[in-house]
């Protein structure tokens, strides 16, 4: 049965090359294709294969087969399906079976930070989906961060716009985060918009978040997402980083296929500037510093970390100073 099957699938054709080739005979109809396996078989084993045909049959059948298929140029995200089908005897039913892999070229990754710039002209403007981090632990279920409030307002982003956005080296407390991670090879359905999975550190505190990122397109290998900052208490994994002035927060992404792709970025925490004396380079203490609107000449209007409440426009250096919520500011000396 096997080598009737055989014979008549060389003489009919290969099914199962890649997808959109024809299928082509290996043999004439005439049945040349029989009679040479059977001479093959013959010089092959002679009198001691007399029971073996069908293992004579699948060792050309095999390299023939591999001699026949084309090469190609793999494209990531191809969809390569091989197909079977075994008839028995008379049976009119054949069995049939497939197979189905998609195509991966490996590619670097690249991690980025990104702040709101609603003002910002020529502002990257990017499709950013909710966002959902770990919650309770590294291995917690999945929650939904609510859209990100940038500081001094309280309506939250309009996620379904695209954002304006802007590369980042450093942020204020209170400011939400945007992530951006490129990584190509993290495309593999050319259909949906697939996820990613990045952790961020505080080294300073030792606070965690993990977070996953959407992609923004069916077919980008682009993925973004946010997370919230906040100056308030220490809590793992409640989807908001625990941040003070000064810190320096790591973002680190690990392609879950390739561990050898690995990208890293960081961004520091608005420090307090410091007042100091220009010929010494030692901080000065006492010196009246205000901040001057230069469009109209007058004291600026500065506002409190929560970016609501009002803050003096003049401060003392190695002072301290109040918000209007009540908040205390301590400066450096």
């Amino acid at each position: 049965m096997i080598s009737d099957w055989i014979s008549k699938t060389m003489k009919k054709g290969i099914s199962g090359l890649p997808i959109g080739n024809p299928s082509r005979p290996f043999f004439g109809k005439n049945g040349k294709g029989t009679s040479l396996l059977k001479s093959a078989r013959n010089r092959l084993c002679g009198s001691y294969c007399k029971f073996n045909t069908a293992a004579v049959l699948m060792i050309l059948f095999s390299v023939i087969f591999a001699a026949a298929v084309p090469s190609f140029a793999l494209v990531h995200g191809d969809k390569i399906v091989n197909s079977a089908q075994l008839h028995f005897g008379q049976s009119s039913i054949p069995a049939t079976t497939s197979v189905s892999v998609t195509g991966v070229v490996r590619t670097p990754s690249t991690i980025e930070v990104l702040t709101y710039a609603p003002l910002l002209p020529g502002a990257d403007t990017v499709n950013v989906s909710t966002t959902a981090y770990r919650s309770g632990s590294s291995s917690g279920p999945y929650a939904d961060l609510p859209a990100p409030v940038p500081v001094g307002t309280t309506t939250p982003v309009d996620l379904s716009q695209p954002v304006p956005l802007t590369p980042a080296t450093q942020i204020h407390q209170g400011d939400p985060i945007f992530i951006r991670l490129t990584d190509l090879d993290q495309n593999l359905d050319s259909t949906i918009r697939e996820t990613v999975f990045v952790t961020i550190t505080n080294p300073r505190n030792g606070d965690i978040e993990i977070i996953k990122l959407t992609e923004t397109g069916p077919d980008t290998g682009v993925f973004s997402g946010y997370l919230p900052t906040s100056s308030g208490p220490l809590t793992l994994y409640n989807g908001s980083i625990s941040v003070k002035e000064g810190d320096i927060l790591l973002f680190n992404y690990i392609d879950i296929a390739d561990g050898s792709d690995a990208s890293v970025s960081s961004v520091l925490v608005d420090p307090f500037g410091i007042f100091f004396d220009t010929t010494s380079g030692l901080p000065v203490n006492g010196a009246t510093i205000t901040l001057i609107n230069t469009t109209t000449g007058l004291p600026a209007v500065v506002f409190g970390d929560d970016g609501i409440s009002s803050f003096p426009a003049t401060i003392i250096s190695g002072g301290t100073a109040t918000d209007s919520s009540g908040q205390a500011y301590v400066f450096p000396s």
